[in-house]
This record gives structure tokens, C-alpha cells and sequence, in this order.
């Protein structure tokens, strides 16, 4: 795991969004950084514990994202939530909700994902033949650095 500092005091925004540059510029590393071992993930096609499993999970969907277009973010004193339209070479656009929910030390505990998963579930699809199903991933770190 990289070497980064977080601010016990970052906001739940802050966080996610850091987060979310660092594996949308695929920079998994970084992005481990802002996860708890014992993180959560809550998907339509999947569901894990520890961040191992996450990030085996974010590892294969990275490999199918190609954009990612914020449309909005917001956070609370122990959330954050977004809303963003992934874009996939295998399943076109899908649009994305997740609810990240931060610990006072600063990291990631728990990631609920809400997609419509029609398109991973057709034949050929789903999670026997493409386990893609963590948090999405995409090099669009240019969308997130503007607030």
C-alpha cells in the first residue's frame, strides 16, 4: 500500500473524491490508500468484505472502463454520495449511484453500488463470464478536479 497521509478531520466528500481520481486515473495504489481492510462492498451483482476482494473487483472493471462523467456529489459528516455515468467498452454507459461511508480514521468502510445491471447480466455477460463489479474505475480525473 502507498504511503499517503489523510487528514483524520477530511471531509466524507473530500475522501470519495480523492478516491475516486486516484482509481479513475488507475492508480490503485493511491487509491488503496483511502480503504479500511475490512471495507464493505455492496453491489447488483456482488456483494464482499476486506480489501482484497474489493480491489480484485476494481482491478477487472478498470480493465472495461474507458470514462467516467461526474454528475454530482455531495457529503454529509460520514458519507459521501455520487451519481456518474460510467462508460464501459463491453456494456455502453451505465449509470452509476454510490454511497461511500467514511470512518473517523478517514477510510472507506463500507461502498454501496447501485446500477442498472441488465446489460452484465445478458448472455455472455454477468458474473460468471465478467466479474466486473466493483466500484467503477476511469481515467476522467479532469471531471473530478473541477468543483
Amino acid at each position: 500500500m502507498a504511503n499517503h497521509h489523510h487528514s483524520l478531520a477530511a471531509a466524507p466528500l473530500d475522501v470519495a473524491l480523492a478516491f475516486t481520481k486516484a482509481w479513475s486515473t488507475h492508480d490503485l495504489a493511491t487509491a488503496a490508500s483511502y480503504v479500511a481492510d475490512d471495507i464493505v462492498f455492496d453491489g447488483p451483482l456482488q456483494q464482499s468484505t476486506g480489501a482484497k476482494a474489493y480491489f480484485e473487483g476494481l482491478a477487472k472493471l478498470s480493465e472495461q472502463v474507458t470514462g467516467l462523467l461526474l454528475i454530482a456529489a455531495y457529503g454529509d459528516a460520514d458519507k459521501a454520495l455520487m451519481m456518474y455515468d460510467l462508460s464501459t467498452t463491453s456494456f455502453g454507459i451505465l449509470s452509476c449511484a454510490k454511497c461511500l461511508t467514511i470512518g473517523p480514521d478517514g477510510k472507506i468502510h463500507r461502498d454501496k453500488l447501485v446500477f442498472d445491471s441488465v446489460k452484465m447480466r445478458q448472455p455472455g455477460h454477468g458474473p460468471a463470464a465478467s466479474p466486473v463489479l466493483a466500484p467503477a474505475a476511469t481515467p476522467a480525473a479532469q471531471v473530478l478536479g473541477q468543483h
